[in-house]
């Protein structure tokens, strides 16, 4: 399983209301619908997670590609320390289950995502530990 993984943040910020101190700050940059595919949308967001975001583990109905802008730290629920670097990119086909962290550096971790998925479903499929 590769740390990019365990860190997809992307879409599961979307729509899933978290439990952590620290705020989320999500931009959409753009939302498409793909033609002729009348059953899919697109979805672009950048994601800005500051220190002590947590993000669930989740999957989606489609897939998400993600871009790190700018890189950080994270924590696994394990306790590993994962270290992003600026300019990783990572692709989550439907249903991979990936997130499971919390930032932990010093800075906030920010990436850009990008999600196509089935229409009309919700974006973020909570998976358990």
């Amino acid at each position: 399983m590769s740390a990019v993984l365990m860190f997809s943040v992307t879409a599961f910020l979307l729509s899933f209301q978290f439990a952590s101190a620290a705020e989320i700050q999500r931009t959409p940059l753009i939302k498409a619908e793909i033609s002729p595919a009348e059953d899919s949308v697109v979805i672009v967001t950048e994601l800005v997670l500051p220190p002590g975001a947590s993000v669930p583990r989740h999957t989606h109905p489609g897939d998400e590609f993600l871009y790190v802008l700018e890189g950080g730290m994270v924590t696994t629920k394990s306790g590993k320390i994962i270290s992003f670097k600026s300019g990783v990119t990572d692709h989550f086909p439907r249903g991979e289950v990936h997130g499971g962290f919390t930032v932990s550096g010093v800075k906030p971790l920010k990436v850009i995502t990008t999600h196509i998925v089935d229409r009309g479903v919700p974006l973020i499929i909570p998976t358990p530990d």
